[in-house]
């Protein structure tokens, strides 16, 4: 008896007419996989999240001061090829089989660790050797090129009922959880790189060399970065 698939979406969010087609062609590229449209690649230190500009050296107006920090978070909609991750985000959308998870799902630690469940199934699969493939959405998607639109809220429930410090501090303990186990991949390493970048739809190549180059450079004054704050270079 064929197994039935499960699709996870975020009840806040209004997606587009081939989200789920997306999802399916995924399917069948690779069956014994989780497919997403959405994620990311652990960076080699655990650390959560892109480098901060904000760490790199000051140097002011200097053309190429600020070395690129290359895109961190990949879309579906942003790539022309099959990329894998580490991490799959739920809120735009994952297709998996049950069998995929046991018992251990429930198994935490700590109710933190249950509460960011991107790194959270995204780790119990890796243990499991199960990939994880973001796949391109077929269609443009939306004007700021998502699977949809998010309705918005200011606050989530799962925000709520944390008790690390806040999500950064739970996503950061859930890596470390699952340090032993993010795999490198079969002659390719699968840690987050400058050079993992997948290759880009149409136009994206100049916005993202545009971003990764004159807007860094802008940054580079100090009296912009006394304006701006702190940036994440993550999309």
């Amino acid at each position: 008896e064929e197994e039935l698939l499960v699709v996870v979406a975020d009840d806040d969010f209004q997606y587009l007419p081939t989200w789920l087609e997306s999802l399916l062609a995924g399917h069948l590229l690779f069956p014994e996989s989780a497919i997403a449209l959405r994620g990311w690649r652990i960076r080699e230190d655990l650390r959560y999240g892109a480098p901060s500009v904000g760490d790199l050296p000051h140097p002011d107006g200097v053309w190429g001061s600020f070395p690129a920090v290359e895109r961190y978070v990949i879309r579906g909609t942003n790539i022309v090829e099959p990329y894998r991750v580490g991490v799959a985000t739920g809120v735009n959308g994952i297709l998996l089989r049950p069998s995929f998870f046991g018992s251990e799902i429930f198994d935490a630690p700590s109710p933190d660790h249950l509460s960011v469940d991107d790194i959270w199934y995204s780790g119990n699969l890796a243990s499991k050797s199960i990939e994880r493939w973001i796949v391109p959405f077929i269609g443009s998607g939306n004007r700021d090129r998502d699977v949809g639109n998010h309705l918005g809220q200011a606050q989530t429930v799962i925000d709520s009922k944390l008790k690390a410090s806040n999500r950064a501090r739970a996503n950061q303990m859930a890596i470390e959880y699952f340090a032993e186990v993010w795999e490198r991949g079969d002659g390719e390493s699968l840690w987050w790189t400058k050079g993992s970048v997948p290759k880009l739809r149409g136009l994206l190549p100049f916005r993202h060399w545009f971003s990764e180059h004159i807007i860094l450079w802008l940054y580079s004054f100090r009296w912009i970065r006394n304006l701006s704050g702190n940036w994440e270079f993550n999309y």
